[in-house]
C-alpha cells in the first residue's frame, strides 16, 4: 500500500499536538489541524513562519535550524510549566 498526501494529513490531523512543516527558507508548508486550531489566522500555509513570531523566537529558531544543519537530531521545543513559555531544548 502506497502511502499518500491524504494519507498521511489523516494520520498527522489525529496526533493531538501541533505539527508544522516549514522549508528552509521558512515558509510554512503544512500544518495538521491541531495546529491550524490552535494558532488560527497568525500562521497561514504559504506565508513566513516569522509572520507571527517576535524577535527573540525568530533567534530560537534560528540557532535550532544551525544545530540541525550541524547535525543534531534530538531537539524539541516544550512549554515551561512555570513560565508558560515556550522553550527549545537540546539533547
Amino acid at each position: 500500500m502506497e502511502i499518500t498526501f491524504d494519507i498521511l494529513a489523516g494520520i498527522l490531523d489525529a496526533y493531538a499536538y501541533e505539527i508544522v512543516f516549514v522549508d528552509r527558507d521558512h515558509i510554512v508548508r503544512y500544518m495538521n489541524k491541531t495546529a491550524k486550531e490552535r494558532y488560527g489566522e497568525r500562521v497561514q500555509i504559504g506565508q513566513s513562519l516569522f509572520n507571527c513570531h517576535n524577535e527573540n523566537s525568530r533567534k530560537k529558531i534560528e540557532e535550532f535550524l544551525k544545530r540541525a544543519d550541524q547535525g543534531e537530531d534530538e531537539m524539541f521545543e516544550t512549554l515551561n510549566q512555570k513560565t508558560g513559555e515556550r522553550e527549545f531544548l537540546y539533547q
